[in-house]
């Protein structure tokens, strides 16, 4: 019997109509069409709780194992680019899209619409019979950037579903009449943290470095369980949280007494995907951020003096929203 490695998998995705369930198709619109993403790792997987029997026994055996929840999770790990994770990020925020203000540009702030939901399949080949994961109601709970000097631009996107249904191709999902499809990724471009990002900190002096910087954006999405049904029936959003960690070289006491005084500063991160800041642009917007802690560790000799914390994007009091994201096509 052959093996395989993970040179041989795929994660990809397809836009759910009726959420929770995996778009079928009849014949006459064809194959149900996958999105392929890029990927370094990670996948949507179902994680199985079982409860052990605490029955009595005389002989001390246990009588059984049985499963009694499961949760659909995955966080993936990416490189990240513009154009194949456009459309996820958006998503991520649950807000409206404004194509009007910039133009060529569309820009989309934190919101309260309800979550779209999605398919996802982690497919795997390179053996007798591929096999094929469904991750069915799938929500974009959170997403991680990982600004860190000298490296390519990392982060996770991580998802939260309600359900499992695994599939072959001689077995095939029995409501794919007309088969599926997979569509390479959209064409992309890898970003660094060094000649494709620029950062703009107001608040703080003109000159102000850093080293690293952690951003994530968490839905805090939460499942939804009910008697009778293994996995999720349904899920919510709870309280967005928008939170970094930062290292910034330390200049002076500007960013520290900002920190005791409780001040508030902007931050604005454009990522290109071209070279000389060309290409694709995306511009994460934080307008009204506080340290929430900072800190002069010494790390020991021969070290730059670091201030070391972490940060919290708050509700802007003029503009009333904590982040955004404005995507514009290269031209």
């Amino acid at each position: 019997m052959p093996i395989t490695s993970t040179n041989y998998t795929d994660i990809s995705y397809v836009a759910e109509v009726i959420p929770g369930t995996i778009p079928p198709n009849d014949g006459a619109a064809g194959p149900t069409q996958f999105q392929i993403i890029p990927t370094t790792g990670g996948a949507p997987a179902s994680e199985i709780t079982t409860a052990v029997s605490e029955v009595i026994r005389s002989d001390r055996q246990t009588d059984d194992l049985v499963v009694v929840d499961s949760d659909i999770t995955g966080e993936m790990n990416i490189e990240v680019s513009y154009a194949p994770f456009k459309p996820l990020l958006t998503e991520l925020l649950r807000g409206d899209v404004d194509d009007t203000t910039v133009p060529g540009t569309d820009a989309v702030r934190n919101g309260n619409n309800q979550a779209s939901t999605f398919t996802f399949c982690k497919r795997v080949q390179g053996i007798t019979d591929p096999a094929y994961f469904y991750y069915a109601g799938c929500v974009i709970s959170q997403s991680v950037f990982n600004f860190e000097t000298g490296s390519i631009l990392t982060g996770t996107m991580s998802l939260y579903g309600r359900d499992e249904t695994t599939a072959t191709e001689t077995v095939p999902y029995p409501e794919f009449t007309a088969g599926q499809e997979f569509l390479p990724a959209a064409a992309y471009s890898i970003m660094n943290s060094v000649q494709n990002v620029v950062t703009t900190i107001t608040g703080l002096p003109a000159g102000t470095e850093y080293s690293t910087l952690n951003l994530t954006i968490n839905n805090n999405t939460t499942p939804a369980k009910a008697i009778g049904t293994l996995g999720a029936v349904n899920t919510a959003d709870f309280t967005l949280e928008v939170t970094g960690d930062i290292d910034l070289y330390f200049q002076d006491l500007s960013a520290y007494n900002l920190f005791i005084q409780s001040g508030n500063f902007k931050l604005v991160a454009e990522l290109y995907d071209g070279p000389s800041q060309t290409g694709n642009k995306l511009v994460v917007t934080l307008p009204f951020c506080k340290f929430e802690t900072l800190d002069t560790p010494i790390e020991g000799k021969d070290n730059f003096l670091m201030l070391s914390g972490a940060l919290r994007a708050l509700r802007d009091p003029d503009d009333d929203y904590m982040v955004e994201f404005a995507f514009t096509d290269a031209v």
